[in-house]
């Protein structure tokens, strides 16, 4: 098997999922979302208008320099609707402690499709060579997830047979069948699952769960296909979270400790949308029962960085808040896989 071969199992899959968003990776290294300043390169500030709230969600608060009419705001499609499906509650992925695991979700093809709208930098990102068998670039991908230092699952065309055998011509080697998916696996790249438009694989690197990769794919198969339980349906909390963020084209987060970053709150993400004139940046953030603080929310959007300036709408819609602002969507460059918290905050989403 070649070097670059050899390596693939753990360098695609972080590849695919962040760089094709323009989230600058090297050295393979798999990305881990650090502290709370995030950061998306924007406009240059000034108002944009206030995004339109989700259904269900009643505005509550409002940046005072928010213009008080609602922007209509035309999107992309996106692919992402099913991405919650294929991540399995903590414990069945071999989570070590009590705690969940961080998420990146992506949607690299609907962005290319529409790339004559994005900055040059975050389009160029768009394209390069997978060196993953199943998927020449990421302009074919549907949909990815992943789970830093756990699984990626990809949502791509591709030939099941031609693929399969390509990857035993690289040394990996049949593993069995698990749910329709055929498994092929080598002790120096990992286990790749091969379904029906879909790949799933945990790379040689994913060394931070426990148990051994085949049953952490086998476990990600049996959610995503209906046959266990899933993370937002064993976590309430996490569950919101993911209604939260709501559509997108790139997201992340985690549920964690109360009070890891924003005080009383149990869950944390982030979530971009883009359109063709406008990129909706939001952050959503979930308390406890009983301890909702859309205050806190507000007062760190309203200077944080990862609005460029922008005008800030924060909402409540049960012990979610979120707060949403409007960018130019030539002015986004790069993406930033961190999760919003205040100045003084601890959280460090990493797989726990």
């Amino acid at each position: 098997m070649t070097e670059s071969r050899r390596r693939f199992l753990r360098r695609a899959g972080a590849a695919l999922s962040v760089a094709s968003l323009g989230g600058c990776l090297s050295g393979g290294n798999e990305p881990t979302p650090t502290d709370g300043s995030d950061a998306t390169t924007g406009g240059d500030g000034g108002s944009e208008g206030t995004p339109t709230p989700e259904p269900g969600a009643e505005p509550t608060a409002t940046r005072t320099d928010a213009p008080t009419a609602t922007a209509s705001v035309s999107y992309f499609p996106t692919t992402t609707g099913e991405f919650a499906a294929w991540l399995p509650t903590p414990r069945g992925a071999g989570v070590p402690k009590p705690g969940g695991y961080v998420f990146l979700s992506t949607a690299p093809a609907p962005l290319f499709d529409n790339r004559e709208h994005l900055d040059d930098r975050l389009s160029g990102a768009l394209r390069f060579d997978s060196m993953l068998h199943g998927i020449d670039d990421s302009a074919g991908i549907r949909s990815a997830t992943t789970v830093p230092g756990g699984w990626y699952t990809f949502e791509t065309p591709f030939d099941r047979e031609a693929v399969a055998a390509a990857y035993r011509e690289d040394g990996l080697t049949a593993d069995g069948s698990h749910r329709g998916f055929d498994l092929l696996s080598s002790d120096d790249a990992g286990v790749v699952a091969l379904g029906d438009d879909r790949i799933v694989l945990a790379p040689e690197s994913s060394t931070a769960l426990d148990g051994s990769r085949r049953s952490r794919v086998a476990t990600v198969i049996d959610a995503g296909t209906g046959n266990a339980q899933r993370y937002g349906e064993a976590d309430p909390d996490f569950g919101r979270l993911v209604d939260a963020l709501g559509s997108h084209h790139s997201a992340l987060g985690l549920s964690h400790e109360r009070g890891a970053n924003f005080a009383d709150a149990v869950a944390t993400g982030k979530a971009y949308r883009f359109g063709p004139e406008r990129t909706r940046v939001r952050a959503a953030v979930v308390f406890a029962e009983g301890a909702v603080r859309e205050s806190a929310v507000a007062s760190w959007a309203a200077d944080a960085d990862a609005f460029r300036g922008n005008a800030v709408a924060t909402t409540t819609n049960g012990r979610a808040v979120v707060a949403d602002a409007l960018v130019p969507t030539a002015g986004v460059s790069k993406l930033r896989t961190t999760v919003p918290a205040p100045d003084d905050g601890t959280a460090t989403p990493t797989v726990e």
